[in-house]
């Protein structure tokens, strides 16, 4: 009696929690666009990553601080998600995520295409 065969308990926005091991994987949206992410994901340490972009870090000290947190919450995010933030389920929060990686992909893609075109429009004068 009680929950069927393979159902767990919802243990979402339980800060401690066990997290379902289904979704213990890589996150690519986190590591994409780790502090957007964060902000939508309940995930404040990703969030403070915008700070990495305000002046006063020199150049090679940010390009460190974003590849570590991007890193880190490219492995965990997942975790700090779910924890962070109420899901209505696993399957709601796959789904949810899946859509982030079809935003953080397209917003690179956008990223990198702008670079291009700004880099080359320099190279022409």
């Amino acid at each position: 009696p009680g929950m069927a065969e393979g159902a767990e308990a919802n243990t979402s926005g339980i800060k401690g929690a066990e997290v379902p091991r289904e979704i213990k994987r890589w996150n690519w949206a986190a590591f994409l666009v780790t502090p957007i992410w964060g902000l939508f994901s309940g995930v404040p340490l990703a969030a403070l990553m915008f700070a990495i972009y305000l002046p006063v870090f020199p150049g090679p000290l940010k390009f460190v601080a974003l590849m570590a947190g991007s890193l880190y919450l490219g492995f965990r995010g997942n975790e700090h998600a779910w924890r962070g933030k109420k899901w209505r389920s696993v399957k709601h929060f796959k789904s949810v995520q899946q859509r982030w990686l079809v935003w953080s992909i397209g917003l690179n893609l956008v990223g990198l295409l702008l670079l291009l075109l700004l880099s080359g429009s320099g190279a022409e004068g």
